[in-house]
């Protein structure tokens, strides 16, 4: 997703809201199918039956172990998204010259 953000401001420098607007675009599907599968969830938190607390205590301990969380959730952990390719010169730099040229922070005193 900071893929996506940092390649639309890229492509589009000046125009922030409309990379904003891009980005909000490219990434709405695939935040709602998320948003929907984790509401789907909340009642398995909190059952209302003994059989329900079990139940989820059970899958809470098989999800400790290597296979189970991609048999039991695997489809919902992983992203459905094509990242577009964004030619390497657009994308901002981490740390770029604007950081360099801050002068340091007086470091905090304990009292």
């Amino acid at each position: 997703e900071a893929y996506v953000l940092a390649g639309e401001l890229g492509q589009h420098p000046g125009d922030i809201a409309g990379a904003l607007a891009r980005y909000q675009q490219r990434l709405l599907p695939v935040l709602a199918r998320k948003q929907r599968f984790a509401e789907s969830l909340v009642a398995s938190f909190v059952p209302r039956t003994e059989f329900g607390v079990r139940a989820r205590d059970a899958a809470t301990r098989l999800m400790r172990l290597p296979l189970f969380p991609k048999l039991l959730m695997g489809r919902y952990l992983s992203d459905e998204i094509a990242l577009p390719d964004y030619p390497p010169g657009n994308l901002p730099a981490v740390g770029g010259a604007a950081e360099r040229s801050r002068p340091p922070q007086p470091a905090m005193q304990e009292e």
